[in-house]
């Protein structure tokens, strides 16, 4: 079975971070990763993937590529009826059902995804026409919406994965990241519940291995990589974490930019005094301050100074 998993990017220099995560998770397939953006011309991508003739497609849709992957799918439906394509990210996990309602789409991934993608690969692996899978494994996926005659069907949520060392890295292979921005989440969630948000939907924080992140970290180095972004919510939200990544960062100060999401507030005068010490254009924060109306920040449920 051959299985490609793609995403229409922003832009060029981005690299989708849930794509190499589920590529790890089916590590003994023939997965292939191709990203494009939502510049390129659809004909084209429709094109080249319809080349590629796999068995499966995941994409990974976001609220800035979901109009044009929706439109590409249609493409790819009318070409090679018989390809089972499969949607996740946050864009399709609130409203899987709406998804689908268009013949093209297959399989809805909701939700934390990895788990539920490996356990569809292994349904889905025998390499029968669609026609024939076997519902009652389907009903037996947590985190997946599909088709039964005619209707969607959506099963129970997957919980959340407790231990996130249990994911592989999204970086055991580095290929496709030259001349990109690379993506590196430390934790999972926010510990801030702002009603706007769609982290506010899962409650508190889940970390990685501290020394996952450091050999990540590494790697992307030793790669070529030029800038880091950390995808964390609210990367100070624990202190001695964030502690524990700068100060090893700033001990090696490799060649490379670090972005950060901070909390401005949860700053101290430790933090502040260390920060003053690391190499100039080593990090680069990005500070969010949603309100400075009280009457705002309750209506929000932001709790912020």
């Amino acid at each position: 079975m051959k299985i490609l998993l793609t995403t229409l990017n922003s832009k060029f220099i981005h690299a989708n971070l849930a794509l190499r995560y589920l590529r790890g998770m089916g590590a003994e397939e023939d997965i292939l990763l191709r990203e494009y953006t939502i510049n390129d011309r659809l004909e084209v991508i429709a094109g080249d993937i319809f080349q590629l003739a796999a068995d499966v497609i995941g994409f990974s849709c976001y609220i800035w590529n979901i109009t044009e992957t929706l439109e590409l799918i249609d493409t790819l439906h009318q070409v090679s009826p018989e390809t089972i394509i499969i949607l996740g990210g946050p864009e399709v996990s609130y409203d899987p059902g709406e998804y689908l309602t268009r013949p093209g789409v297959d399989f809805v991934v909701f939700g934390e995804g990895e788990q539920t993608w490996r356990e569809l690969l292994t349904v889905l692996r025998p390499e029968v026409p669609k026609r024939v899978i076997s519902r009652e494994r389907l009903s037996q996926i947590n985190g997946l919406a599909y088709r039964a005659d005619g209707k969607p069907v959506i099963n129970q949520p997957r919980e959340l994965i407790k231990d996130l060392g249990t994911i592989p890295s999204p970086y055991l292979r580095l290929d496709g990241l030259e001349n990109k921005i690379a993506y590196v989440e430390s934790t999972r969630g926010c510990p801030f519940n702002c009603q706007y948000c769609l982290s506010s939907t899962f409650q508190g924080v889940r970390y990685f291995p501290l020394e996952r992140t450091k050999q990540e970290l590494k790697q992307l180095i030793a790669a070529g990589v030029t800038q880091v972004k950390f995808v964390d919510r609210t990367f100070n939200c624990n202190k001695q974490h964030a502690l524990a990544i700068w100060r090893f960062l700033a001990a090696w100060h490799p060649a490379a930019n670090f972005h950060f999401e901070i909390s401005a507030d949860l700053l101290d005068e430790e933090i502040i005094s260390f920060l003053r010490q690391v190499p100039p254009g080593l990090f680069q924060f990005e500070i969010g301050v949603q309100s400075t109306n009280s009457q705002t920040l309750d209506s929000i449920r932001r709790k912020t100074n």
